[in-house]
């Protein structure tokens, strides 16, 4: 009936800091908890996630947003605000297709995480979610479908091909 503890120790661990310099709390324990899930965790794995948070809080400071307010007006919401300014970087080339990619996937996961410890609690939702799923293969041929979560916040970009990767792409 007693909980377990397990001692852990992280190295260099990176943390997410406001413009002052402050170690923003909650972000700095959803880091936290993602690491104690590991059971040797890569800390420059842990660094990009940091970088992504970073990324938006200078956003939501550059911009003066209140990140756990969450107003009728749909655009008005932090998650759509960020969204379109990762949208903005990309088309301007500011930011890469892929990193833009992750930092939306980053935030959401946080904002995920957040929601269900209970920290934050919204009238309205971050964003708009559905289920879509996913017709999965192994190397065995077998076949399953995945149920998974998506929302109209995530950034969807093409594959892009390289025509000089030495391959023949034939169908």
């Amino acid at each position: 009936g007693k909980p377990v503890w397990v001692k852990h120790q992280f190295n260099f661990f990176p943390i997410v800091v406001d413009k002052d310099g402050v170690p923003w709390a909650e972000a700095v324990i959803f880091v936290l908890r993602k690491l104690e899930e590991k059971l040797s965790p890569n800390m420059m794995s842990f660094s990009n996630i940091t970088d992504d948070l970073s990324a938006y809080k200078r956003f939501i400071e550059s911009e003066k947003i209140d990140w756990m307010r969450f107003p009728k007006q749909i655009y008005a919401r932090p998650t759509y605000r960020y969204n379109g300014h990762l949208k903005y970087s990309v088309r301007a080339g500011e930011l890469g297709q892929t990193t833009a990619k992750r930092r939306m996937r980053t935030v959401i996961s946080f904002y995920r995480w957040i929601i269900s410890e209970g920290v934050l609690k919204t009238e309205y939702e971050p964003w708009e979610k559905r289920d879509i799923y996913i017709d999965v293969g192994d190397i065995h041929g077998n076949r399953k479908i995945k149920k998974v979560e998506t929302t109209d916040v995530s950034l969807r970009y093409p594959k892009q091909d390289n025509p000089y990767d030495e391959s023949i792409d034939d169908g």
